[in-house]
């Protein structure tokens, strides 16, 4: 399948270090950033990545991942002869190892979506793809039909997400949050929770994967347009240049649809999906 490759692995105890890891404190006065300076030019050492999400970064083994988000680090790897180790990121996690990072060498391309919250304390490019938030069902359940259908329901979610913030907008409060949308699919299956509610390039990737068993509600989008960038170090403005000439590039060349359909996301969300690579954020 298109969109698969082989990197070096960081191993498993950087994951479960991650895992143990409290959720970062709240935020403060926002900090001046540290200017950061690399005389041979930007380089990245490790990109954060999402592990379970089919259709854009999904672990499929042992250093090899599928998905629009896996190929698109691959593509940046190639472009600029990176040797970057890829590791997973638990979406709550993702600002905490671009901090920590004092060298300014670790980027995260997660479906992390671009929000003036996150910009006061990581870097962001992009946006490399916009897409809204949708409800996944199983399949012929036909008792959400609105976002006023989802307040009375059990809705799971990845917790540290724009998702998560949105739902409570509207007025979701039955919330089950989790690290990861496997997670809350899994659940989903087996009755635990009524709804799945995300992304909807991100639900349609489990629709696809899950066979038949889940199913996106039709005609059902809300929240602001999610546009997804590349985050790092806060202040780093090389390397904001670079990753950002490199999305104008990589959206440009006709790589990005090529990537949009290796992935089968439907066809009539393309071209809302696609970003205008004149009007990127500016650094």
């Amino acid at each position: 399948m298109a969109g698969w490759r082989k990197w070096s692995w960081v191993g498993p105890a950087f994951v479960t270090l991650l895992a143990g890891c409290p959720a970062p404190p709240a935020a403060g006065p926002t900090p001046t950033p540290t200017p950061v300076v690399r005389p041979g030019g930007p380089l990245v050492k490790s990109i954060g990545v999402d592990g379970d999400q089919p259709g854009f970064s999904l672990m499929t083994g042992v250093g090899k991942f599928d998905g629009f988000d896996a190929e698109l680090v691959q593509w940046l790897v190639n472009q600029h002869g990176w040797n970057a180790k890829p590791f997973v990121v638990a979406s709550r996690f993702r600002e905490k190892v671009i901090q920590e990072d004092v060298a300014g060498e670790t980027i995260v391309i997660s479906t992390y979506s671009i929000t003036d919250k996150r910009r006061k304390v990581v870097g962001m490019a992009g946006p490399y793809l916009k897409t809204r938030q949708g409800v996944l069902v199983r399949a012929g359940d036909r008792r959400i039909q609105s976002t006023e259908d989802l307040r009375p329901m059990s809705v799971c979610t990845v917790a540290g997400t724009t998702s998560e913030e949105q739902l409570g907008e509207q007025g979701v409060t039955r919330l089950t949050l989790l690290d990861g949308f496997q997670e809350c699919v899994d659940r989903l299956k087996a009755r635990r929770v009524d709804a799945v509610s995300t992304d909807l390039l991100i639900l349609y990737g489990f629709v696809r994967a899950e066979r038949g068993a889940v199913e996106v509600v039709p005609d059902l989008s809300f929240g602001k347009s999610e546009e997804y960038g590349i985050g790092f170090k806060r202040g780093d403005t090389v390397m904001c240049k670079l990753l950002t000439a490199s999305i104008r590039t990589f959206i440009d060349s006709g790589t990005w649809r090529t990537y949009y359909r290796n992935h089968g996301f439907p066809p009539e969300l393309e071209d809302a999906s696609r970003p205008d690579p004149t009007n990127l954020d500016p650094c």
